[in-house]
Formats: structure tokens, C-alpha cells, sequence
């Protein structure tokens, strides 16, 4: 998720007519961005986000329809209960289709 803000795909067409002359044309296609908020009860516990540990509140910025993987383990004295949609696996992957809220 560092890179989402920046990251973008050039796409470069070469062509050659039947005189030899060739010519290029490019475009950058960027993502669309969402601020994802990353939130814990009690605030200041750790998520692993996409192999990134970020202590809560957060907030970070990934591409849309992104499979955003979150991860948390026990930090005593918690104990992990379920995310805000009811999960209850440690592991979880997220859509962002930019209208989520993961807790």
C-alpha cells in the first residue's frame, strides 16, 4: 500500500507504416485511489496490512477493487474477537470497492 499513491502503468504503442517511419505513443494509466481507515478496539493495537504492521487509527491509500490483505494477532492483554463484518479469522481479504469500514 506505500506504492498506491504513486504507481501507475505506462503503456507505449510503437507503429511502422510501410515506409519505415515509426512513431510512439504513450499513456500513463493510474488507479483509481481510496483512503482505507484502519481502526482497533481499543485504539494503538497493531494490523498487519499487506505485510506492513500499522499501529491504529490509520489511515492509508490503496487501489480500488484492490484484495487488501489484513492480518492481527493477540497482543495482551487482547485477544482477538472478529472484524466489523463478523469474521472471525485472523486472516482476513478485503475488496476495496471504496465504501468499506474494517474494524
Amino acid at each position: 500500500f506505500f506504492a498506491a499513491s504513486n504507481s501507475f502503468l505506462k503503456v507505449i504503442l510503437y507503429a511502422k507504416d510501410e515506409n519505415g517511419l515509426t512513431t510512439a505513443v504513450h499513456r500513463d494509466i493510474r488507479p483509481r485511489i481510496v483512503k482505507v481507515g484502519i481502526q482497533t478496539e481499543p485504539e494503538g493495537l497493531e494490523v498487519i496490512v499487506h505485510g506492513h504492521q500499522v499501529v491504529s487509527p490509520q489511515e492509508i491509500e490503496s487501489w480500488k477493487n484492490f484484495d487488501l490483505p489484513l492480518q492481527v494477532k493477540d497482543q495482551p492483554p487482547y485477544v482477538f474477537k472478529q472484524w466489523s463484518d463478523r469474521n472471525k479469522s485472523r486472516s482476513h481479504t478485503i475488496r476495496l470497492n471504496g465504501t468499506e469500514s474494517q474494524q
